[in-house]
């Protein structure tokens, strides 16, 4: 009778030391992924940090709208992925506008859910996946936001914005022809004429295929496309700041049953607000729109972006913070 006694509290004591180290397990989890940034002394939110020694103020005159980019169409059963993710933060003290854009290869904490949708928690992967674990394409926009508020250091990405390939024919009409200074060769073999350097003319018809060709035979080959991409943006951006006041207005008034087949939380008002806001806010395309820092690696599988955490602290701080 004391032996049996005694097996049932050394296997009490092995019961509860296994729940501790799970229990220590995620506290640890917890804590690494709330403190990402070593440099940030300070344990409050993002409305406070503290970077060598210096304390900073969130700016809450910015506004963050995210673009999301999916590889998808909108005739198509298939969820997809965020194969373009840009932050577009307004400044509205300041009147200025930065471009932040996210590599899809990315590796950061997203949410995971199995094939039924229930949560299997959070997992280090490409955040052009956590589009991907939503069950249409609000939830997955919400859960691609998440993931990059929570690399923001929490910041509160207000807005986004999730189109379809199907639908870049109709955002390319809202500037006509572009005319677009190519950044490398990697779409030679598609078109002869697409060599680095060279200037070509973009329309409706050989956009998709500009910004969602690429070579995934290649290594990092979605890096070469997010250079298309950026040059892409540079050209749209220019011919839309172009337009005044009068113009924007037809253009918004024109496309409102186009923006109203996008998945947004924006309002028919916020776009036309903010459209307003980008045509009329500083913004020089070629220092304006920044590639969060860090660097690629190849992967086990496919290839990762590795984010440098205290670069990336660094850029949030000159785009969200003013010093205390």
């Amino acid at each position: 009778m004391a032996n049996i006694t005694t097996t049932k509290k050394r296997y009490a004591i092995y019961i509860v030391i296994i729940v501790l180290c799970l229990v220590l397990g995620m506290v640890i989890i917890f804590t690494d992924r709330n403190n990402k940034f070593g440099n940030n002394e300070d344990e409050s939110d993002y409305h406070t940090l503290i970077y060598n020694g210096e304390k900073y103020n969130f700016n809450t005159s910015v506004t963050n709208l995210l673009y999301l980019g999916i590889d998808t169409s909108d005739d198509s059963d298939n969820q997809g992925q965020a194969d373009a993710i840009a932050v577009i933060a307004l400044n509205r003290n300041d009147k200025k506008m930065t471009l932040l854009m996210i590599p899809r290869d990315t590796i950061t904490s997203i949410k995971t859910y199995d094939a039924t949708g229930e949560s299997m928690g959070y997992a280090d992967d490409h955040i052009s996946l956590s589009y991907s674990y939503g069950k249409n394409d609000e939830q997955g926009s919400m859960l691609t936001a998440s993931a990059v508020s929570e690399m923001f250091n929490e910041i509160p990405i207000n807005f986004y914005s999730t189109m379809k390939i199907s639908d870049l024919p109709e955002l390319q009409s809202i500037v006509g022809e572009l005319q677009v200074k190519v950044p490398n060769d990697s779409l030679k073999s598609v078109n002869s004429s697409w060599y680095k350097g060279n200037v070509i003319t973009l329309n409706e018809d050989n956009v998709g295929t500009y910004l969602r060709s690429r070579d995934t035979d290649e290594t990092f080959s979605a890096s070469a496309r997010l250079e298309r991409h950026i040059s892409y943006l540079k050209a749209f951006f220019k011919a839309f700041n172009k337009l005044n006041k009068s113009e924007v207005n037809d253009e918004v008034s024109h496309y409102k049953t186009f923006f109203k087949t996008i998945t947004s939380n924006l309002s028919i008002n916020d776009i036309s607000t903010y459209a307003h806001m980008i045509n009329e806010y500083e913004f020089d395309e070629d220092n304006d729109i920044i590639t969060i820092p860090g660097e690629n690696q190849k992967g086990s599988m496919y290839d990762e972006y590795i984010v440098n955490d205290d670069q990336l602290l660094q850029l949030l701080i000159s785009v969200y913070y003013k010093k205390a």
